[in-house]
């Protein structure tokens, strides 16, 4: 959990995760331009976010290789992520408190 916590905190990760979930399939250079990092930035990221499950890479044959292959989110595994987060905070409040 504490890796994917890790992965999440990063600001520049969820803003590419809320692009394509809203948006919908985009590849690197159109992602670093609307949210205004570089494209090496950009790559670096998604790599992660791809790493993790997070993003895959949409496979789409009309796609001009020189402009990137345009990832999507995964939303299924976003949202086992949001249960085990969500779970996981329950038991911590299960949990009693240290009393000192």
């Amino acid at each position: 959990m504490v890796p994917m916590f890790h992965i999440l905190m990063n600001p520049t990760r969820t803003r590419i995760m809320r692009f394509l979930a809203l948006n919908g399939p985009s590849d690197r250079n159109r992602i670093s331009a609307r949210l205004g990092i570089s494209p090496s930035a950009a790559g670096h990221h998604m790599a992660v976010l791809e790493h993790a499950g997070l993003i895959q890479r949409r496979p789409d044959t009309k796609t001009n290789i020189t402009r990137g292959v345009p990832f999507e989110a995964d939303k299924y595994a976003i949202q086992g992520y949001i249960r085990a987060i969500a779970e996981h905070l329950l038991s911590i409040d299960a949990a009693p408190e240290d009393q000192g």
